[in-house]
């Protein structure tokens, strides 16, 4: 019996070694969903609501708390009418939806030992955003859909909850600059940036 013992403790310490020495999971996909605040210019904010998005993701370690994430976004935000007929003065406003795409790159650092189930983390990045306005009609001055590529740069921070192995959810809020249009009419035609603040909930695994 204390021959079985010995051997079965040199064949768990043997295990632990070679469990240590094996390489962690290179990469982690990220999924994210949550709402999307309109900030500036006001023109943005003061016409159109809320929005909805959606996110994916997949990171690659570069170092031991750093990822490089390649990311796909969408923002959609539904106009609000009694909003735009009264700075336009004008009646039976219908469609204007805004959608956002982007696509870029994060550079994502986790703070926190392995074992820790809480961890706070950040991140910065910069990428393309496809924009459309869908046409708006109206009893005057309707505007035909407009479409327009342009650079933005996001920065922001959350926090992961390691729930199991290979699971870890995440909450995190974002700002996310994209560079301003003076053909985008319905935002008053301003040159200014387009600035949006999504924040989200999550599944990293």
């Amino acid at each position: 019996m204390k021959t079985l013992q010995i051997t079965l403790a040199l064949v768990l310490v043997l295990a632990m070694g070679v469990s240590a020495q094996l390489p962690s999971k290179p990469f982690n996909v990220y999924v994210g969903a949550g709402i999307t605040l309109p900030d500036q210019p006001d023109r943005f904010k003061d016409v159109y609501n809320m929005g909805l998005h959606g996110t994916a993701g997949l990171g690659l370690n570069v170092a031991p708390m750093i990822q490089l994430v390649g990311k796909l976004g969408y923002h959609g935000f539904g106009m609000d009418k009694d909003d735009y007929g009264s700075i336009e003065a004008v009646a039976g406003v219908d469609g204007g939806t805004f959608t956002v795409f982007t696509y870029g790159v994060d550079a994502r650092i986790s703070i926190g030992a392995p074992l820790v189930p809480v961890k706070p983390f950040g991140f910065v990045g910069l990428g393309m955003a496809s924009l459309v306005i869908s046409e708006i009609t109206a009893d005057t001055n309707p505007l035909s859909e407009w479409s327009s590529s342009k650079l933005y740069y996001n920065f922001g921070g959350g926090l992961e909850f390691k729930t199991g192995p290979a699971l870890t959810f995440f909450i995190q809020a974002a700002y996310i600059s994209i560079a301003g249009d003076t053909d985008a009419k319905a935002f008053g035609g301003t040159d200014n940036r387009i600035v949006m603040i999504p924040i989200s909930l999550g599944l990293k695994f």
